[in-house]
């Protein structure tokens, strides 16, 4: 059986991406992503951890990772914490910035064991889809005058910021979430709900 090459539908989403001709792998070039608005910008993001996130290979990873870590079914806030600790883990995901805006598929994420801020957080919410934990993108930065700011995904965009950074919130349980956790997955050691 031969299987069709998967193209995620980025271009769709009126980014001006450029797919980079990898092989098998995809890393998407975004040369106009500064003109997007966050939100746009977010869901890019989304759609790539929402379709790679429906991979079965994905869904076999995280099911070793639980097992690896002794996460008892049902368990999802150790569930969470699991997926989180293992994207830590410089072992299986080195942090490193990279220059010009790219995002990587999962995948490829995967498969060169490093990634910056976006490609991190993109690995980890393919992780929490794969298993239909609730998940949403957040951003931090400053304001003008330097206090902190923080945008989650689906709120109103604070204005007059700059943001820096962007990470992830996991919602339990599964469908109806009634708890949410923020997730950093660029620092290694951070706990779940930081």
């Amino acid at each position: 059986m031969s299987r069709q090459p998967v193209s995620l539908p980025v271009g769709e989403l009126k980014t001006n991406a450029r797919e980079l001709d990898l092989g098998s792998a995809k890393v998407w070039h975004l040369p106009n992503w500064g003109k997007l608005t966050h939100p746009q910008r977010l869901a890019v993001m989304r759609q790539i951890a929402t379709m790679r996130g429906r991979d079965p290979r994905i869904a076999k990873l995280v099911i070793s990772i639980f097992k690896s870590y002794r996460v008892a079914p049902r368990d999802y806030a150790r569930q969470a914490a699991a997926l989180l600790h293992w994207v830590q883990n410089p072992k299986n995901c080195y942090y490193a910035n990279e220059a010009g805006e790219r995002l990587q598929d999962p995948i490829y994420t995967l498969k060169v064991g490093h990634a910056d801020c976006d490609d991190m957080c993109l690995l980890l919410t393919t992780f929490f889809e794969s298993v239909r934990l609730s998940w949403k993108l957040v951003l931090s930065g400053r304001h003008k005058d330097g206090q902190k700011a923080r945008y989650i995904e689906g709120e109103k965009v604070p204005s007059d910021v700059t943001w820096s950074h962007v990470y992830c919130m996991v919602g339990t349980p599964p469908f109806c979430p009634n708890r949410w956790y923020f997730c950093e997955p660029t620092v290694r050691g951070v706990p779940l709900g930081w």
